[in-house]
């Protein structure tokens, strides 16, 4: 999951601007987003 998410958050690799939605109860992968891209429902 990590690499998936390095791999959508960099942009020479995410081209396209490409999103990525997903659920996780993992609290570690939020160290790897921005405060932004975080949405809690």
């Amino acid at each position: 999951m990590r690499n998936i998410l390095l791999a959508f958050t960099d942009k020479e690799k995410n081209k396209n601007n490409a999103q990525l939605i997903f659920t996780t109860h993992n609290t570690i992968y939020m160290d790897l987003l921005r405060r932004d891209e975080i949405w809690f429902v």
